[in-house]
């Protein structure tokens, strides 16, 4: 019943990593509310999860093999998610691309659980030992979080989530495709033999490398992506700076003009205005001179009373 209760207990610990790796890139939009109901959400989620296994297992319903823990790991992480999902929307697809990026990891740290499992030297005694095997997969799954949650940061930030970019309902299924493909080669379904001999343990060691640059190529392709948006937003930016200071220099340069021209015909104005004068006081009317003069000044208080208005 001990090692019963510590196997169950172990695997439901093992998925609290994981579906804080994926909570963990949406922490920045989350309000506090929602990251205290998640809180307690997941805790509600864990015991659920302890209390079925524990009943399954107990009653024999399911059998106690490290195949079967294999097999419900593809579930176990499902009801975290949905959770995830419903309480932060409607970032469907960014979801399954955290998801996928989580679950290449965890698979990869899966395949070095088995592989430390195979060269430890009792790897067919070990094979099926449970609580060994979590023993060995959750301080391996901590100990890389901290680049993860490096990953995410770098990846997820509160400007990205502001945008919607098409790309990512093309790319976020992506990771999760690539694990599904992964895990359905078959590996672990051989038989025991097979998975300690050296050849094989490279060959799957090899292909879950592959798994993992190919996850990073896509976290470099989408934060290249994010960084050329943006500097395209910039220089759109700029340039519609520009166009409004074109097109104030423009409205700057018309009313110039339009002031030259007025320019010019006071100019002329008063030079006709000046010649009549000259003609007034050469004939001796200074009478009519004086009005001239007065009719002027009169003129100019007007314009300069419009101005004024």
């Amino acid at each position: 019943m001990t090692y019963l209760t510590l196997s169950v207990f172990l695997y439901c610990l093992s998925l609290l990593p994981a579906a804080f790796l994926r909570y963990y890139p949406f922490r920045v939009i989350a309000p506090p509310a929602v990251r205290r109901s998640l809180l307690y959400g997941h805790l509600v989620i864990f015991l659920a999860e302890f209390s079925v296994l524990f009943f399954c297992f107990g009653r024999g319903i399911l059998p106690m093999q490290g195949s079967v823990f294999s097999f419900l790991f593809n579930f176990g992480y499902l009801p975290y998610e949905v959770f995830l999902i419903y309480k932060i929307h409607p970032y469907w697809f960014r979801h399954l691309f955290v998801l996928g990026l989580q679950a290449m990891y965890m698979l990869l740290c899966h395949t070095l659980t088995l592989v430390a499992i195979a060269l430890s030297g009792h790897g067919n005694d070990l094979f099926n030992d449970s609580v060994f095997y979590f023993c060995v997969y959750i301080p391996l799954f901590l100990a890389g979080m901290p680049l993860m949650m490096a990953l995410f940061r770098w990846l997820f930030t509160e400007t990205q989530f502001r945008e919607r970019p098409s790309f990512w309902k093309y790319i976020g299924p992506v990771p999760l495709l690539i694990c599904y493909y992964q895990s359905a080669l078959g590996f672990y379904n051989l038989s025991q033999e097979f998975h300690f001999m050296k050849s094989m343990i490279l060959y799957i060691i090899f292909t879950r490398v592959i798994m993992i640059l190919i996850g990073v190529f896509l976290v470099l392709s989408i934060r290249s992506g994010a960084r050329q948006k943006q500097k395209m937003l910039q220089v759109r930016q700029k340039n519609l700076e520009m166009e409004r200071q074109l097109e104030e220099l423009s409205t700057y340069a018309a009313e110039l003009r339009k002031q030259q021209q007025e320019l010019a015909i006071i100019r002329h104005d008063s030079r006709h205005q000046l010649r009549v004068l000259g003609e007034l006081m050469q004939a001796d009317q200074y009478d009519e001179a004086a009005g001239q003069l007065e009719r002027l000044l009169e003129e100019m208080e007007k314009e300069g009373e419009k101005e004024v208005q």
